[in-house]
Formats: structure tokens, C-alpha cells, sequence
């Protein structure tokens, strides 16, 4: 290992050397290499960290098994080979301009900081500032799961606000006891989503096959009324054209959707103050105001017998507030009485980002659309 080091120590100094020769020959630039060309250094080095890291992994792994000399043609690797013929000082083919200069010299510096670290448990660790804020993140979002216990999801809560101003974001999710997951949304610090997933085998998915599922998901982001509903996701066979998107709303929306286990029974709370009670263990609904039939091809057979108006939309493969056609439209029920309205009517940004934004914040203005469209409100 020490002679390793010599040998690399003789090789850059004979880098800067072949360097410094180089500009005085093509009389580019001054005798001296200023302070600030070294700071050019460390940024460039920022720059290519990862794409060098990986060259000296493979560098330093073919002169170990070797047991061999760097020479100093191994720091040119970012060289075109037809530049050089070999490392002496009398058969370069052309001069290299300051930056270049710069970057060979960087490149034995990172050589020998490979050397040096290579006993250590990861000399090539390098992480990231962005990554380590990834990390922090990750880490208080994973505190703030298991901070809160099961049985507190239960405890109803009424809106903080009508509208929600949130754009399409991505979330991050989190299992909890009773086998359904918690998410958040990027740039939250909250919870805006609970969802969990029957894969059978039993009497709504049967038989169980590879990618064959149930997945319902209740929202209630920024803890806003305006965008309060719940989807189902049906998947025959695990493919996503093919899987059969549904989602619903249910009005008044008077409390966020809440979720609480009770011995083995999985106890939903819709927005209307409803519930609903699954299985546990097989996530099969077993009493409630909404009820379902066996997972087939074709809409999520589930109906709701409460006492509120539920809107409905379904797609085959897309979300299914995305009104493809002009002429797709969403159901509105209540209590046997139905209307149908068209999709963009209640969905109006139908925008390739939308993050699908139900239109009416409030229910008193819902309940105005209701009664001129429908004839009916929700009370």
C-alpha cells in the first residue's frame, strides 16, 4: 500500500509537470497556475464526481489485482487516446489547454484520495447534500407514521378549509398496524391519504392469481372539503390497461375520512359520517353503507344505500375523472333517483398535470348545481 502511494504521489507530480511543459511550450497561458484554477478544480470535481468514481473504481480494481505502477497515462482518462502516445515528456502530440490542464490534474488528485480511502468502510461514499436532505426527510416523515397510533385515525375531524390548492404532487407512503398505508404528499408534513388492498384469495377476489387486487384509497388533502372522495382500483390480471378505475364522492361532506381497527374489523369513516367495515385481515367489506360484488372485467360493482348523494365516474386503464371524450359523464345518486352530468362539469381542468380538482369547494354550491341539473339537493 505505501508503495502504491509513492508510486501515485511520482505519477501526479509527473502529471502537473507534463502540464505545466505543456502551456509553457504553447505559451497559452502564464507561467503559474493560480489559486482560482485550483478553485475551478474543486467545482469541476463536483461536477464529474459520479462519472469519476466510477472510473477509478474500475482503475483501481485492474492496478490492485495487478500489483503493478500507475503510470502517468492513467490520469488522462478523460484524453482522447489519439492525443498521446505515451506518457514521456518528448511525444505529445499536441499541447492541452488550460482547462484541461485543470482537469488532469483533478484526476490525480481523485486517484490518490482513492488510495487513501480504500481501507476505510467506504472510501468512495460520497453522499450528496440533496441526498442527505432525502434521507433527513425520509427519516421524520417515517417518525411522524408511528408517532400516531392506529385507533387516533378513528377520531373524526371536520375540515380545516373548502379549497384545495394543491397541484399534482407525488406521495410517500407508510404501513400501519392493521395492514393499510398511511401517505403523505411531497411537501407535506401530514398524512392526506389512507389506502389498502384485498389480493384475495375470498369471496371478492377469487381465485387469487399474480396481480389480480382490490385497492381502495380515501383522500382528504390539505384537509380541505373540496376534493373529500375515495377510489377503487380493480386489477383482473395486474396489467394497467386493463385495470378499472372508480371514483366517488359523498355528500354533505361534514368530517375527513377517518380509519380505526376494532378487534378484527376495519372500520372506515366516510365524509357523510357513514361507515363502512371491512374485514381485517381479507379487506372484504362486511357491513356498512356501501357493499360489493366479486371482482370481474368491467366498473367495480359497489353500491352505496346511505342516506347522502353519491357521484360517480369510471375508466377502464386512466384516472377516471379524466373525460377522454366530450361525451363522458359522471352519476349522481340519490337514494334512487340518478342523474347524469358531464364529467367536465364537475372535473373541469382536464389538463395533461391536473391534479383533477373537484369543482365545487363548497356543498352549498354543489347543491345549487344539484337542484338546476338534477332536480334534486342534497338534503
Amino acid at each position: 500500500m505505501v508503495n502504491q502511494r509513492k508510486l501515485l504521489g511520482i505519477a501526479v507530480l509527473c502529471a502537473v509537470l507534463i502540464s505545466f511543459s505543456l502551456v509553457y511550450a504553447d505559451d497559452t497561458v502564464s507561467t503559474n497556475i493560480s489559486a482560482s484554477s485550483t478553485n475551478m478544480n474543486q467545482t469541476a470535481t463536483k461536477k464529474n464526481k459520479k462519472k469519476k468514481q466510477k472510473a477509478e473504481k474500475k482503475s483501481s480494481s485492474s492496478n490492485s489485482s495487478s500489483n503493478s505502477s500507475i503510470s502517468s497515462s492513467d490520469f488522462y482518462s478523460g484524453a482522447n487516446p489519439s492525443e498521446i502516445r505515451n506518457p514521456g515528456l518528448g511525444n505529445i502530440q499536441q499541447s492541452l489547454d488550460p482547462n484541461e490542464v485543470i482537469m488532469k490534474i483533478d484526476s490525480g488528485n481523485q486517484a490518490v484520495q482513492k488510495i487513501n480511502t480504500l481501507n476505510s468502510d467506504c472510501g468512495d461514499c460520497n453522499t450528496s447534500d440533496d441526498t442527505v436532505a432525502g434521507v433527513d426527510r425520509a427519516k421524520d416523515i417515517e417518525r411522524k407514521f408511528q408517532a400516531k397510533g392506529s385507533n387516533d385515525e378513528g377520531t373524526l375531524t371536520t375540515p380545516l378549509q373548502d379549497q384545495n390548492n394543491n397541484p399534482e404532487r407525488s406521495s410517500m407512503c407508510g404501513t400501519r398496524t392493521g395492514n393499510y398505508d398511511v401517505c403523505i404528499y411531497d411537501g407535506d408534513v401530514v398524512p392526506s391519504t389512507f389506502k389498502f388492498t384485498n389480493k384475495g384469495p375470498d369471496n371478492i377476489v377469487s381465485p387469487a392469481a399474480e396481480g389480480k387486487m382490490r385497492e381502495w384509497q380515501f383522500y382528504y388533502e390539505g384537509k380541505a372539503r373540496q376534493d373529500l372522495g375515495f377510489s377503487i382500483s380493480d386489477s383482473p390480471d395486474g396489467s394497467a390497461s386493463k385495470t378499472q378505475e372508480t371514483y366517488m364522492m359523498v355528500f354533505p361532506r361534514k368530517y375527513l375520512p377517518a380509519i380505526r381497527i376494532d378487534g378484527n374489523k376495519q372500520i372506515v369513516t366516510l365524509p357523510t359520517g357513514e361507515t363502512v367495515t371491512y374485514d381485517l385481515k381479507t379487506k372484504e367489506i362486511i357491513g356498512g353503507v356501501l357493499a360489493e360484488k366479486k371482482l370481474d372485467r368491467g366498473p367495480a360493482q359497489v353500491s352505496y344505500s346511505g342516506n347522502g348523494v353519491i357521484v360517480r365516474v369510471d375508466r377502464e386503464g386512466e384516472e377516471a375523472r379524466y373525460a377522454r371524450s366530450s361525451k363522458a359523464t359522471a352519476t349522481i345518486n340519490k337514494q334512487g333517483k340518478t342523474c347524469k352530468v358531464p364529467v367536465k362539469s364537475l372535473w373541469p381542468d382536464q389538463t395533461e398535470h391536473s391534479a383533477f380538482h373537484f369543482k365545487f369547494a363548497t356543498d352549498e354550491d354543489f347543491d345549487a348545481f344539484l337542484k338546476q341539473k338534477c332536480h334534486f339537493s342534497i338534503n
